[in-house]
């Protein structure tokens, strides 16, 4: 055979192992046919994906060929010292992008999947019973215990296709990424391995939730998570939840439009005058109303921070002197830190 008649068949050689359905690995396999030489799959983060043959071994693993999906670095394609000619490389990896592609596709498919069944269990819109059958395909047993991670980034159009987490569940449920770890699995080693595989998409904020079992135990691990979260970037810790940040961190109903509109005048006039009004009414709150401690939190005179509270009563039409209106500002503010 000529040259190019040998490279025709190489290609189709690779081409019919990924057409076979067997993945990754078959057409790895076979490149290492082609090539008579070691050959594997890393990911971006060093994690083998594919090898062969299996019991391989790298002393020193090559920079590799880049893999891209979408204009974007997701894997190497690294080879030993091929016995044969590599021209049927650049293929190759035309060939692993394309299954790297398909599998992503299939991941945020399973992820969209999960998410809707994961709010419709927070929600309580289904039974107990219909919960357990729609969970079972995912892998996550009521009668576990299960631990959720709850993470948010900067860029949230990237969680569906972001990689997958080890020992794990992934679900993209509204603009964050849950994870329900399964039995045994380390919630920090899981927080830290998914704030690597989300750098990418920007600053990310994680939050812990605690190992509880059953259906309940699913709701209280994703509130606290969430509330762990809202704390700012990093890995946060769970702490026990608030009754405030239980009612902010659901939507079934207003709560949140109403909080922006009960602190619009207030951010409206600050905007215009490059005023302090909210940064005044959360240390009120905060100091329970004493104007003392608020005037030396914030440096200025007691009479500007009684002049602010009658300009936060007067545009929010609420006084600080009634309880009711106190827990309305105080949840308004508890609202816009959730959002920021």
């Amino acid at each position: 055979m000529t040259p190019r008649a040998d490279l025709l068949d190489d290609y189709d050689t690779l081409a019919r192992s990924l057409l076979s359905g067997r993945g990754l690995g078959a057409l790895i396999a076979a490149l290492h046919q082609v090539l008579g030489a070691s050959t594997m799959v890393r990911d971006r983060y060093g994690r083998v994906l594919a090898t062969a043959p299996a019991g391989a071994t790298w002393p020193t693993v090559p920079a590799g060929l880049p893999v891209s999906v979408e204009d974007t670095v997701v894997a190497y394609l690294c080879c030993g010292r091929p016995r044969r000619a590599a021209d049927v490389l650049p293929y190759a990896v035309s060939l692993v992008g394309l299954e790297l592609r398909r599998h992503q596709a299939e991941l945020a498919g399973q992820r969209r999947l999960a998410g809707q069944v994961l709010e419709d269990l927070l929600r309580g819109s289904i039974a107990t019973g219909e919960a357990e059958r729609r969970l079972a395909p995912f892998g996550i047993r009521p009668e576990d215990e299960h631990a959720l991670l709850v993470a948010e980034v900067d860029d949230g159009a990237g969680l569906a296709s972001s990689p997958p987490l080890t020992g794990a569940t992934t679900a993209v449920l509204h603009d964050c990424l849950v994870a329900v770890l399964e039995p045994g699995r380390s919630a920090h080693a899981a927080g830290a391995e998914l704030s690597t595989g989300l750098a990418r998409h920007g600053e990310v904020r994680v939050g812990i939730g605690g190992w509880y079992p059953g259906l309940s135990g699913l709701r209280r691990s994703y509130y606290e998570a969430y509330e762990a979260m809202t704390r700012g970037p990093g890995l946060n810790e769970r702490a026990p939840v608030s009754l405030s940040g239980l009612l902010l961190s659901g939507d079934d109903g207003p709560l949140r439009d109403l909080a922006r509109d009960v602190l619009r005048p207030l951010r409206d006039f600050d905007a215009t005058h490059a005023g302090a009004l909210v940064t005044t009414l959360r240390a009120y709150l905060d100091a329970d109303g004493s104007v003392a401690t608020v005037a030396a939190r914030l440096i200025v005179h007691r009479n500007t921070v009684r002049y602010r509270i009658d300009q936060i009563e007067r545009l929010t039409g609420r006084s600080l002197a009634r309880t009711a209106d106190r827990v309305q500002l105080w949840l308004a503010l508890a609202a816009a830190h959730l959002d920021h």
